[in-house]
């Protein structure tokens, strides 16, 4: 049983949140400690919600979950990935407002507009090493760059939405400046690192077409013991329990009732 979330999230083939299951065997961009991060960060909205880059679809779930009217259109170009993901949402409560497209985000043209786009970009540094040619495609910025990103969802928000992002945190400087030369600037931000006494290394953004004072945070998964922080803890209890595995279960029913 997989009862936290903890050490090698990419070699486990399933997971089991509180209130849904994520199945991830064929799935070329697997759940990771980002996924959750910005999962459980993100502001749902009651709009519409694009997920780019679905993978098996864990973002999507989580933030229908935290959403009742939200309506979720989920794109992953890999087509395995894709059917993956279909079949998560279909075994979740909500798979009446999730729409998995195996589409590639260039290739999007919806005749609507969207609140808030949400995406675990791809990208390669020293924390992710990538194997085979489906995960080339996930973890290598070729597949979609941060230009094409950012260019496509200034193209498909709606005037208040947001472009929510996680990203290795020496990247951050140039995708804000990258951002503010197609229209999108800092809303709120927040810089993640191990623990208190580990260099900061990722980066959860939400960026709008408003110019405003941006709201600047911070969090450390772990405290100085190595368990889960207070805020960590805080942050994502709403969808799986730090606890040992018979506690979980019991959480996990309360959540369903």
């Amino acid at each position: 049983m997989v009862w936290h979330l903890a050490g090698s999230f990419e070699l486990m083939s399933f997971f089991r949140f509180l209130r849904f299951d994520v199945h991830q065997g064929q799935c070329a961009h697997r759940v990771g400690t980002d996924a959750m991060l910005l999962g459980a960060w993100t502001r749902a909205g009651k709009g519409r919600i694009l997920d780019v880059g679905t993978g098996s679809g864990v973002l999507a779930l989580m933030l229908a979950q935290r959403s009742d009217q939200a309506e979720i259109d989920a794109i992953e170009p890999d087509r395995p990935s894709a059917a993956q993901a279909s079949e998560n949402v279909a075994a979740s409560p909500w798979p009446e407002r999730i729409r998995i497209q195996p589409c590639r985000l260039q290739d999007w043209a919806p005749d609507y507009c969207y609140d808030l786009i949400v995406c675990n970009p791809p990208y390669f540094d020293e924390l992710t090493q990538a194997k085979g040619e489906a995960r080339h495609l996930a973890r290598h910025s070729a597949s979609l760059s941060r230009e094409a990103l950012i260019r496509h969802a200034q193209r498909l928000l709606a005037p208040g939405g947001r472009l929510a992002l996680v990203l290795p945190l020496a990247y951050g400087d140039e995708l804000i400046a990258l951002a503010g030369q197609s229209g999108l600037y800092p809303q709120r931000s927040c810089v993640v690192r191990h623990s208190p006494t580990h260099a900061p290394k990722r980066l959860l953004i939400e960026l709008g077409k408003q110019q405003a004072a941006s709201e600047a945070g911070s969090l450390a998964i772990r405290d100085l013991n190595g368990l889960y922080s207070a805020d960590y803890r805080a942050l994502t209890s709403v969808y799986h329990s730090l606890a040992p595995p018979l506690e979980y279960d019991r959480a996990r029913a309360r959540a369903q009732v």
